[in-house]
């Protein structure tokens, strides 16, 4: 049994809100589209995109996060370009999703 255990944490990390909104360039509407983030070159998490395109999700700390939305109807594949998460709030991020050619 673990007695008197103290744990010592650093400062709380900052809160970054992200937000904005994901178009097929074609106008297609999304169907089963996500973010991708990533931290650095590394694959973060999975962001699911709402139907009307918007998109909300909080990031912590001071890393270089981007993001990349994708999206698959039936046999087509898209992808937007990946977008670089600017320092503090981010409210209105666009990005274009593009056919990626088999």
């Amino acid at each position: 049994m673990i007695e008197n255990l103290a744990m010592r944490v650093g400062p709380r990390m900052m809160e970054r809100r992200v937000a904005g909104t994901v178009v097929w360039k074609s106008g297609r509407p999304l169907e089963d589209a996500y973010l991708a983030v990533y931290s650095g070159h590394e694959y973060a998490r999975r962001v699911e995109i709402k139907d009307d395109g918007t998109f909300k999700l909080i990031l912590y700390g001071d890393f270089a996060y981007s993001i990349e939305a994708r999206d698959f109807i039936d046999d087509i594949e898209g992808r937007s370009q990946r977008l670089k998460i600017p320092q503090g709030n981010s409210a209105a991020l666009k990005l274009v999703i593009q056919r990626i050619k088999p």
